[in-house]
Formats: structure tokens, C-alpha cells, sequence
């Protein structure tokens, strides 16, 4: 009885049934409470670890996946690896969550299926039925319920949410940890043994942000050699090129938009000035210029990796230097 008061309570948490759950899906003990799942070219971890300083009966949970190789192709397109440690510990990690993720993920699946959203109407009747919308509850306050003995709360030491069991029994708490992992995260685990199989649950039909050169993913789809995917990325990127307004236009448009700005800063009287009028040109300067900056990198990511490109958009070099060193300048004189 005394060594188990000794022990921190998240090894009794796993003593209490979570080891044997995830000891049963493959994993293999790496440490008291950290767990190691090697798949084809993806490995995952689990680990219990300490929770709120303020709160001695609190740990946290920690989900995390690294795939070996990724780091390396970052390299390539010089740019930073995007691994990081594992809380308290050596390994490396690229996507992490907790359970309480999964869970919160789970529950939002499951509200969109029970309650789908409304299609727009195609025809007359359907129009009017929209005047009398089947009822949908809250998602927030009427339908998602958060897990017992979870807290949400934000602390330096700690991040995001812990487990807290001050007052609780131990036993209740260990099985409600363990039930959400088993539920929410361990059937996941099926649709990520090898990195392939990852990559088609997770990452191929995932939306992705047209709006930018989304380096993570086109990384994680040459990794997964899908080149497919990888030209469709950079295409969008293209694609935004090739729709953003020129550098007059743009500036006309913030004119605009300026004048009929409500803030503390008159922009009316403003925009007339010398000053004004150059703020206004280096802001539409940026926002014609990043397009430009995106598309340059995702060329230089093609040649990289020799991926060959059919129409590529018209990149104005002379445009984005003068950019670069007028926004040198504009900073220099700002300080």
C-alpha cells in the first residue's frame, strides 16, 4: 500500500487497466507510461505524464505519430523539420492530440450524420420549406457532453486540459480514460499500421487551404508518393497567381475600402496624404506580392524533387525584388 501511494497517479491510472488496452493493440512498453507502436513507415506513441503543477492528483495524456523520413525531405526544401519531443521525453514526434481530441472529433462526426445541414434549395417548394428549418440543436450547449474528470483549462507548465482525479476514485477515472482511448483513438490505430494506409484515412481527401502553398501536405503526399495530390496542390497555388488582381487594381481596391473604414485613424482625410497614399501601396504591394511568393516556392519545391509541371503562371522576379527591399526599407524607417 505504501509503494502505491508513491506512485504518481498516472502510472496507477495505467496499472488500472489503460496499459493492458493499449498493450493489446500491438503497442510496446518504452517507459513506465509510454507506449510505441512501430508500423510500414509510420510509428505512434502513447504516453501518461504529469498534469497541472497547481493540481497534485492531475496528469495528461499524449497521442503522437512520427513519420521517419519526413524530416529529411523538409531538409531538401530547406525548411525546418517539423519533429518535435515527445513531453518528457527523446522521441520524435510530427502530429500529436489527446484523447480528449479524439473524442471532441468523434462527437462532431457524429452530430454532422444525426444532423445534417440544410442543402440549398433547388426549386420552388423547396424554397419555401426553408422559411420552416427542421430544428437543429446546439452542438456546444444541447448536444455534446465533455468527458468526466476532464478540465480544459490553459496553464504554462501544463498546455491544454488534464485529467483530474482529486476526490475522485481512481478506478472510475482509469476507466473512463481508457474507454475514450479504446473508443475514439484505438480503432483509428487500424487505419494507420503502415504510412500508406494513414496517409488515405488522414491526409489525401483532407480539405486543404487553396488560399496557400500548403508545404506540410504536399511533403506528406511525396512521402506517400502520391505526385498526384502534389500537382494538385501546387496547382491551386498556381491557381491564385493567376487570379490575383494586379497592383493597381489592388490598390484601388484598399483605396476603397479605406474610406469607408470605421476605426480610430481618420483614413478619409489620410489616404489624401503622401503618407497615407504610401501605406496604402505597400499594403497592397504585400498582398499582390504574396501569391507571387507562394508560387515561387512551390516551384522551387518541383525542382526539388523533379516533379514536372505542365503550365506554370507568370512570376514577376523584378516585382517581388523591388517588394523585398521596399519592405527592408519601409521597416528600417519605421523603427
Amino acid at each position: 500500500m505504501a509503494e502505491d501511494k508513491e506512485k504518481p497517479v498516472w502510472e496507477r491510472i495505467a496499472e488500472l487497466g489503460f496499459a493492458d488496452a493499449v498493450e493489446s493493440k500491438g503497442f510496446r512498453r518504452v517507459g513506465r507510461t509510454h507506449w510505441r507502436l512501430d508500423g510500414d513507415g509510420i510509428v505512434h506513441h502513447v504516453k501518461l505524464y504529469r498534469g497541472f503543477a497547481i493540481e497534485p492528483g492531475s496528469f495528461r495524456d499524449f497521442l503522437g505519430t512520427f513519420f521517419p523520413g519526413l524530416d529529411k525531405l523538409y531538409e531538401r526544401v530547406d525548411a525546418p523539420p517539423l519533429s518535435r519531443r515527445i513531453p518528457y521525453g527523446r522521441a520524435l514526434c510530427h502530429r500529436d492530440q489527446t484523447i480528449y481530441d479524439s473524442y471532441y472529433v468523434a462527437e462532431v462526426s457524429r452530430y454532422q450524420t444525426a444532423f445534417p445541414e440544410v442543402p440549398p434549395a433547388q426549386g420552388f417548394w423547396e424554397r419555401i420549406k426553408q422559411f420552416w428549418p427542421p430544428q437543429r440543436p446546439d452542438f456546444s450547449s444541447e448536444f455534446f457532453r465533455p468527458l468526466p474528470y476532464w478540465d480544459s483549462r490553459v496553464t504554462e507548465d501544463a498546455g491544454s486540459g488534464a485529467w483530474l482525479t482529486d476526490g475522485a476514485n481512481l478506478r472510475d477515472v482509469a476507466d473512463v480514460v481508457t474507454s475514450a482511448w479504446a473508443d475514439h483513438e484505438g480503432p483509428l490505430l487500424a487505419a494507420g499500421r503502415s504510412l500508406q494506409s494513414y496517409y488515405e484515412h488522414f491526409d489525401r481527401t483532407r480539405w486543404r487551404d487553396a488560399r496557400h502553398f500548403d508545404i506540410d501536405r504536399f511533403l506528406m503526399a511525396i512521402l506517400a508518393d502520391d505526385l498526384i495530390t502534389a500537382k494538385e496542390i501546387v496547382a491551386d497555388t498556381f491557381e491564385r497567381v493567376r487570379h490575383t488582381p494586379s497592383l493597381e487594381e489592388m490598390y484601388a481596391s484598399l483605396w476603397k475600402q479605406k474610406g469607408r473604414l470605421a476605426s480610430s485613424v481618420d483614413w478619409r482625410r489620410l489616404r489624401q496624404t503622401p503618407q497615407g497614399k504610401e501605406m496604402i501601396r505597400f499594403e497592397a504591394a504585400s498582398l499582390a506580392a504574396a501569391p507571387m511568393f507562394e508560387a515561387r516556392r512551390a516551384l522551387q519545391c518541383c525542382e526539388k524533387f523533379g516533379i514536372e509541371l505542365g503550365s506554370k503562371p507568370e512570376i514577376d522576379s523584378a516585382f517581388i525584388e523591388a517588394y523585398e527591399r521596399g519592405k527592408r526599407a519601409w521597416y528600417s524607417e519605421s523603427r
